[in-house]
């Protein structure tokens, strides 16, 4: 049965809906929006010519330009950045012709790393430079700041998509870093980072 409470939670604009969405963002911060996609349909290529025509409509979104391709040529991985849009039956310049024939299924695809990681990375490499071992990096952000700035559950949830990415890079929320959001001014926000890393 359909009760308030149900729309409220599960409705096309409902609060888990919303802070699932949160979640994904805060991952994005840091992480790729694709990571090691694997295309699903076949993949021609012409060992005369450094081009991959790729059949692309059953993967999950097209290749644009900036993401990187890999495959495997003779057991050996090779990682290619794709310089235009991939689409349907389109073709792109690999630069490096592949010495066999690659069989259906074998790419796998990743989008770019967003500014956000640019930016914190920056961050982190001019403390290291300066031998800070606790230190702060700010980035700014442009999710949803006005949910964000109600620094409730959906700043809770974006923080923990942060959280997750921040794991896989190794980097550990209990102890090296804890996140707060920065809305000293009215016109920006940013996700403060403050790092603690040191070692005894």
């Amino acid at each position: 049965m359909t009760t308030l409470k149900s729309l409220y939670l599960d409705g096309s604009n409902g609060l888990n809906g919303k802070l699932l969405t949160a979640f994904e963002l805060g991952r994005r911060f840091i992480l790729p929006q694709y990571q090691d996609i694997a295309l699903e349909d076949a993949v021609n290529v012409s060992t005369t010519s450094p081009m991959f025509t790729i059949q692309n409509s059953g993967s999950n979104a097209s290749i644009l330009s900036g993401y990187t391709v890999k495959y495997l040529d003779g057991g050996t991985e090779k990682a290619l950045t794709v310089a235009g849009p991939v689409v349907a039956g389109s073709t792109f310049d690999t630069t490096v012709a592949p010495s066999a024939a690659l069989t259906g299924k074998a790419l796998r695809y990743s989008s770019p790393r967003p500014s956000t990681y640019t930016s914190l990375l920056q961050g982190l490499t001019a403390a290291a430079a300066a031998g800070k071992s606790v230190f702060s990096v700010t980035v700014l952000t442009s999710d949803n700041t006005s949910y964000l700035r109600l620094k409730g559950n959906y700043m809770n949830a974006y923080f923990a998509g942060i959280y997750y990415a921040l794991d896989q890079e190794g980097i550990f929320n209990t102890y090296e870093v804890s996140l707060a959001l920065d809305t000293s001014d009215n016109t920006t926000t940013g996700v403060m980072f403050n790092f603690t890393f040191t070692y005894s």
